[in-house]
């Protein structure tokens, strides 16, 4: 497809790049280049040795979920890395642990960007798969939905609703979704 059927880059000076080595395919076979990532801004996460796996798992589930209709399992013990859901009204959530840490993307090696005490209370407008911390994957997207939002990560497990609960929580259906 041209950058004229898809509008990539209309409005904000991008271009559609051809791949030399998908060309010859381009007459027989859709074409899929994904980018997972830049590698200066997102080395340490690039480079770590699960990186591959979660990518993988994330796409083949990504692909499945184009409807918006593949269900999570809260007993699966491993979810989509990168999997993320906007809820349908933001809310405010209470942190129940000592300390907890915000940090730029749902990983514990990502630098802290703010820290919260016990009580400290904050909007969430949804939640993202990121790195699992005692058997927790989820993580919190901070905001109330609005382009102004910092978007930081905050691992679940410090706040006040349980895995389950948080799966449970009514997202933002995708258009064309059963």
């Amino acid at each position: 497809m041209s950058e004229k059927q898809t509008y990539v880059g209309a409005d904000l000076g991008w271009r559609l790049a051809m791949f030399g080595y998908t060309a010859p395919a381009r007459e027989r076979m859709v074409r899929l280049v994904l980018e997972c990532g830049n590698v200066e801004a997102d080395a340490e996460i690039i480079f770590d040795s699960q990186f591959p796996s979660r990518v993988a798992r994330g796409v083949v589930l990504g692909i499945a979920d184009v409807d918006g209709s593949v269900s999570i399992d809260p007993d699966d013990a491993v979810l989509p890395f990168g999997m993320h859901r906007d809820l349908r009204e933001s809310r405010l959530m209470r942190v129940t642990v000592p300390l907890l840490r915000a940090r730029r993307y749902a990983e514990t090696t990502q630098p802290i960007v703010a820290e919260w005490p016990r009580g400290h209370r904050f909007w969430v407008s949804g939640w993202i798969v990121g790195q699992a911390v005692e058997g927790n994957a989820i993580w919190w997207l901070t905001g109330q939905g609005k382009a102004t939002d910092r978007r930081w990560r905050v691992w679940s497990g410090g706040t006040d609703l349980t895995f389950k609960d948080i799966l449970d929580l009514p997202v933002i259906e995708k258009e064309g979704a059963a």
